[in-house]
This record gives structure tokens, sequence and C-alpha cells, in this order.
């Protein structure tokens, strides 16, 4: 089962347990987790794409980002950007131009260099290995909770159900389903909604009132029946929001 976050793979094996489903902890993991047994190049850490991505900056100088060499929030975009697109060499500077491709290309080569891989040539690695017989794919694999797919990840899950049995689950309007449907994947929709987001704003005149009116709100959901271990916060940062909303929490016994 492929998940596209730690923290949801930690979550539904702890679901499927309390339902009386305990499963191997390896066998629910992210995409990047399951890729790891399949003999492929590791993915680099992050801070050294961001060095990688500096060095070409300050040696190439590309002149339409002269203004903004050294930010870097460029860096970090650069480095998402790597990340999502598939292929720089494939796809060139038509796409790119031929500054960002010089760019792009330099950090692929020494990355190639110290044996590490960006994350689609892993995905498209693991996809060819399917095709050439070189890996073998699960019985079954289960991709749930993505809200898209790019293209090198749906021909990876197209790779898989050449050889296995492949479930996805996609909400209404993904770009990623209708591929899917076109390499002959069957749809079934799901008239119960296992997941859906409710969105509410409040706007409190201190940090203080903001943080008593989510302790409200836990409680308020927790008399409507839902479990405490169903509930989170999740803050912009530890410091200093953290000891803000603890103290609320404590007061309320929560």
């Amino acid at each position: 089962l492929v998940t596209p976050t730690a923290t949801m793979a930690e979550h539904v094996r702890h679901e499927l347990a309390r339902f009386g489903f305990p499963v191997r902890p390896a066998r629910v993991g992210t995409l990047a987790h399951f890729l790891d047994g399949w003999g492929l190049p590791p993915k680099p850490p992050e801070s050294l794409l961001h060095i990688l991505i500096e060095d070409a900056l300050v040696r190439l100088r590309p002149a339409r980002f002269a203004a903004v060499l050294d930010s870097r929030g460029l860096h970090a975009e650069l480095v998402k950007l790597m990340e999502d697109i598939s292929g720089v060499r494939d796809r060139g500077e038509a796409e790119f131009g031929q500054d960002l491709t010089s760019v792009f290309e330099d950090v692929e080569t020494r990355l190639e260099a110290q044996g590490l891989a960006l994350r689609n040539r892993r995905l498209q690695g693991a996809a060819d290995k399917l095709r050439s017989g070189q890996a073998e794919a699960p019985p079954l694999t289960i991709f749930d909770g993505f809200f898209t797919l790019s293209a090198v990840e749906c021909e990876l899950i197209e790779a898989l159900a050449e050889h296995g049995s492949v479930t996805v689950t996609l909400p209404e309007g993904a770009r990623a389903r209708h591929r899917l449907m076109g390499a002959g994947f069957e749809e079934t929709r799901v008239t119960e909604a296992w997941r859906s987001a409710e969105r509410v704003v409040i706007s409190a005149a201190t940090p203080e009132r903001e943080a008593e009116e989510i302790a409200r709100r836990i409680l308020e959901q927790a008399a409507r029946g839902r479990r405490f271990r169903e509930m989170g916060v999740v803050l912009r940062s530890r410091e200093p929001y953290g000891a803000l909303i603890e103290t609320p929490l404590a007061r309320f016994g929560i």
C-alpha cells in the first residue's frame, strides 16, 4: 500500500490494526520507500541539491536569474522543479530555455557521478525494470491518498499493472484519472466519502484567543463522538506556537 507521505503511511498502519487487519510495517509506506528495494540509485538529500544548484548558478550565471542568484527562495524553487519534471535531457532547451537547461544538466551530471538520481529518474528506472523483466511486481499494489499523479508516476503504475493488480484512489477531476482509464483501468465510483475536507476560517483578536478557539472546537468535535486520536493541530513551527496551544489545551483538559 503506497501513500504520499510517511505520516499518512503511519496513520494507515494504525487504522488497519484498529480494524483488526494488522500488516507488516514494510507493506505500507511512501513511494520512495516502495522503490528502495529495486536496486535503483538512491535519492540525494535535499541539502545536497541546494548546494549543487547554488554552485551551478554561481559558475554558469544564467542571465535571467542574475538579480536573485543568491536567493534561497530561488534555490528551493529550482529544487522543486527538478523533482517535478522528468528527463531534463530528453525535454531540453525547447521547454526550459538554454540557461535553465544548462543548470539542470550540470546538477544531474554531478548527481550521476555520485551514484545518485532524482525522484523522477528513479520512477522511470523502476518502470523500465518492470518492462524489461529485471524487477518483479507485487501481486497487488494500492496507491491511496494521492490528489494527483505525475506522468512518470502514471507510467510506473501502468508498468505495475502489466504484471499485477493495481488499485488507485483519486479524487474527482484528477488529470491522471483520464490517462489511467485510457491505459485500460476500470473505474469504480465510491458513493460513501471516506475522506472529506471541511474548511472553516476563524478570525481572532490575539493568538491566545485563536488557541482557545482551537481548543473549543476540539471539545465540540469530541462531544459529537469524534475520538481525540482522530484530531490534530498543525503548527507552522514549533516555536512560538507550541507553548501557545499547549496552555489552553491543558486548561480545557485536552
